[in-house]
Parts: C-alpha cells; structure tokens; sequence
C-alpha cells in the first residue's frame, strides 16, 4: 500500500465531521482509500475524483464543503485545477487543501496564491488533515498544539525571490 500521501500515526481522531462534504482529488488509489477511510471514521461524507477532469465534473453536479487535492495529478497541475474550480459557481468559495510531495516555500507560495486556503506537505499525519478540515470548515479542531501547524500552513511567509 503506498502510504505517500498520508500516514496514520494516531489512533482515531475522535473528530467529528458529520455533514462536512468532501471532495478528495488524487490520482493514487491507495492513497485515496486510506484519505477515505480516515475522513469517514470522521462521519465525512466523502467523494472522489481520480483526475482533474472528474474534479472538475464533480464540482460541477455536486456542493462540497471542502476540497483535499493532490498538487501533482498526471493530467492537471493542481493549481491550474483549483483556478478553474474557482471559475464554476459552485467551486468559488469552498475551502481547498493542497496535498503536495514538494514541501517548501515556493511550493507553499504557489499553491496558496492559486486558491487554496491551506498547503500540506506529503506524508500528511491523518490527524493533522482531519483537523485540517475541521479548521477551514470554521469547525472547532480538537488538539490546539495543531493551530501552529495549521497557521504555517497558510502563510509561507515572505518571499525569498
């Protein structure tokens, strides 16, 4: 199982998500049974999509909450996807977490000025994403020593160009 994406460090959170609507965008299948798995041990209700293209279809049937979507998808940059998200009324306003193996500050830079709300570097502790959500859904999260990691997550700071 390629545990790239996510590793599950923690017992289960005992965070609840009932009624929070995700959408995950990943093109690994191991990673988005376990991201799955995880969310709906939350009470998530949980969608996905293997590619950009059926991203951009499910956003357009369907409300989410919340978007977790992987950075590197084979047939979309995950920055131009979450541009053309925000383009379809009913992407506009929902949060958005960018999963990428490139952790650093551009990485992070880019990401949060193509639209999303918070950047997460790949392997991504489950507790950490599940909280994650909960945050940018305005949820109260469960463990407070996360609002450091969530905060840094969303400012990376002042450019090194």
């Amino acid at each position: 199982m390629n545990t790239e994406a996510l590793i599950d460090t923690r017992e289960p959170p005992a965070l609840d998500l009932t009624g929070v609507h995700v959408l995950i965008v990943e093109d690994d299948e191991d990673s988005r049974e376990l991201m799955t798995t995880v969310l709906e041990d939350c009470n998530a209700t949980v969608a996905i999509a293997g590619s950009g293209e059926e991203a951009l279809l499910r956003v357009g049937e369907h409300t989410f909450d919340v978007i977790v979507s992987d950075l590197g998808l084979p047939d979309f940059d995950g920055c131009a996807l979450i541009k053309q998200i925000r383009a379809l009324p009913r992407g506009r306003e929902v949060p958005a977490i960018a999963l990428t193996g490139r952790a650093g500050l551009e990485e992070a830079r880019r990401a949060l000025m193509a639209g999303f709300q918070v950047h997460l570097a790949k392997p991504t502790d489950a507790w950490l994403l599940a909280n994650a959500i909960a945050n940018v859904v305005g949820m109260p999260i469960l463990d407070a020593s996360l609002d450091a990691s969530l905060d840094a997550s969303r400012d990376p700071g002042p450019s090194l160009d």
